[in-house]
């Protein structure tokens, strides 16, 4: 076969995305550059997305502001060990607590069945990123993950 089995393809603007969208799925915003958020919740109110938006950032308080400035989303904490947030889940779920936020979205490395439970226990969600593994996928499915993010 000739050519690029997989050519550019334009990646949708988030205005695009929301009026695709329209309320039929939720939708993850996920960054960690405090410098777009404006943007970001501009977009959300713009398309009146709120009620389907779920914010992911690695910043507790840009996580909190984004859940703050759009009334109605849901905003997870992004974590995972390697950066100097928290030393593990749990931790991890205690900041998000703190914080006011809706969940955790986590390294699925670093997540057990005793960090989805404690998410739940405490009413978060637990989210995952980035499983392209089937089993762990399935494995994950099992122990009561909320979502999983994959490639």
């Amino acid at each position: 076969a000739k050519g690029n089995p997989c050519p550019p393809e334009k990646i949708p603007t988030l205005a695009e995305t929301f009026e695709l969208i329209q309320g039929r799925s939720e939708i993850i915003v996920d960054f960690v550059d405090d410098d777009i958020a404006d943007k970001c919740i501009d977009a959300v109110l713009n398309a009146k997305a709120s009620d389907w938006t779920i914010w992911s950032a690695h910043d507790p308080a840009l996580a909190s502001r984004l859940k703050t400035s759009c009334p109605g989303s849901k905003s997870f904490l992004g974590w995972t060990p390697e950066e100097d947030i928290a030393d593990n889940a749990i931790a991890g779920i205690d900041i998000a607590i703190q914080h006011g936020l809706d969940g955790l979205m986590a390294n699925h490395k670093f997540v057990d069945a005793a960090a989805i439970e404690y998410a739940h226990n405490n009413g978060l969600a637990m989210h995952c990123w980035t499983v392209n593994d089937t089993p762990r996928m399935a494995e994950l499915m099992s122990l009561g993950v909320d979502g999983i993010t994959t490639d």
